[in-house]
């Protein structure tokens, strides 16, 4: 996918995995692809892994009603 619009198009889950400081972009982007395109599906479940962001403000930022949240203890590592 080109952009996060055709990324997220018709999908049952959307997962956000940004640092905190980019939610405020993804939320935008999920809007417009909510109420401009149509292309978030109105059963769509949004997961975040993002730290220090409550619930609400990913319903309140992206639209989207369905929010669930996974913390992982585990730092990631990659090489």
């Amino acid at each position: 996918a080109s952009s996060i619009t055709e990324a997220i198009s018709d999908a049952q889950l959307i997962v956000y995995a940004v640092k905190p400081q980019n939610v405020e972009k993804v939320h935008a982007e999920i809007r417009r692809a909510k109420y401009d395109t149509g292309n978030v599906r109105e059963d769509a479940t949004l997961l975040s892994v993002v730290a220090g962001k409550p619930i609400h403000s990913f319903v309140e930022g992206s639209g989207v009603q369905r929010v669930a949240r996974s913390m992982p203890n585990t730092p990631a590592q990659s090489e």
